[in-house]
Order: C-alpha cells, then sequence, then structure tokens
C-alpha cells in the first residue's frame, strides 16, 4: 500500500478490487539511507554526510523523523467516479470499485469542487450518449471515467483509520539453493504502520 502526505491526513491507496485494505501499512522510507559497511550492524549513512548510525540508531532516527506517529488519522482512496449528480441539492452519487460495488450520495459542501464534478461528468455523459441533452442508465453503469485514488478527495473516501503503532524494519529475503547456499537479498528500510478503523 502506498502512504501519502495529503493536507493534514496520510492518504492511504487501496488496491483495485480491495474493499478494504488490510490493518497495517508498509511504506518504504525515502531517501533509503545508505549501508557504509556490511556488518551485520553495520554503520548507516542517512541525510547528513559523514554522519553514522548503527542499525537501532537508524531505525529511532527514521521513526522520530517519518511522517507516522500514533494518533495521525489516516483515510483511504480507492478508485472512484461519479454516479450520478444532482444540481439542485449540490449532491453526487459515488461509485466506488472493488469487489463490492456501491454507490453513496454525498453532499458537496464547496460549490466550485460541485461545479467542477457536475461539468466534467455531464460532458462525459452527453459524449458517451451521443450528443444527447437527456440521459439516464441504470445505478452501477455510469458512463463517466473512472478516477485515480489520487485524485479523491477526502469528502468522498469511505474507510477513515487511526495510527496504533508504529515500528521500523529492514527486511530481508532469504535465497536457498539446492547446495545449501543461501543468498540475502535487502529490501530496505520500511514504516510497518498498524491501523485501526474509526
Amino acid at each position: 500500500m502506498d502512504a501519502k502526505l495529503f493536507d493534514n491526513y496520510i492518504k492511504i491507496s487501496m488496491f483495485p478490487g480491495r474493499v478494504e485494505p488490510e490493518l497495517q501499512i508498509r511504506s518504504m522510507v525515502f531517501p533509503q539511507p545508505i549501508r557504509v559497511t556490511p556488518d551485520f550492524d553495520g554503520a548507516w549513512e542517512w541525510l547528513e554526510p559523514d554522519k553514522f548510525f548503527d542499525d537501532l540508531t537508524m531505525a529511532a532516527e527514521i521513526k522520530g523523523l517519518g511522517p507516522y506517529r500514533k494518533g495521525v488519522r489516516l483515510w483511504a482512496a480507492e478508485w472512484w467516479r461519479i454516479g450520478a449528480w444532482d444540481e439542485d441539492s449540490y449532491r453526487i452519487a459515488v461509485d466506488y470499485s472493488g469487489r463490492d460495488w456501491v454507490k453513496t450520495w454525498l453532499d458537496v459542501e464547496d460549490d466550485d469542487i460541485f461545479e467542477f464534478l457536475w461539468s466534467e461528468s455531464s460532458d462525459e455523459a452527453q459524449r458517451a450518449f451521443g450528443g444527447r441533452d437527456d440521459y439516464e442508465w441504470e445505478p452501477g453503469h455510469s458512463p463517466c471515467r473512472w478516477r485515480a485514488p489520487e485524485t479523491m478527495p477526502e469528502f468522498v473516501c469511505r474507510s477513515r483509520y487511526v495510527v496504533e503503532n508504529v515500528s521500523i524494519e529492514y527486511p530481508r529475503l532469504i535465497h536457498g539453493d539446492y547446495r545449501g547456499g543461501n543468498r540475502f537479498e535487502d529490501i530496505g528500510w520500511q514504516f510497518v504502520v498498524d491501523v485501526k478503523r474509526v
């Protein structure tokens, strides 16, 4: 899962076909620290040249500067589209992708956002119906395009979470062969964030 800072919230991108993200987020640290020595508890360089950390200190530094803190509120973004609209009440119906199709009516409090979504959706529907001004469709079959999670405004989201715990890991893959030899592959430093639905 991807997590991105978005207006005081960290936005979790859901995988297509999923109704809800898992209750643990793994997010790569960026930029990655550089291993200076290959020892097991080796020296790491990060953000400042010639300033070195052992493994435990490196994990504490990353955790201290990371975007995740206990109590931070998260909201989940997913694929969505405008399913219908009511220009009199400034409401939109939103279709969410996933295993279970869901349509939810929402009040749009910002007039400019409503006008933008209404205008775009009307144009898309008009094109789909050969330029006609009158059109209708069955629920779940909107002619409007699916929109990427990155474009989802917060008021459209249907899943909110709060961070319960944050840890830092440096996972390694172990590749074995038939001769009994093992090879290690470093994955990189990661935030491991436990969340609870609110």
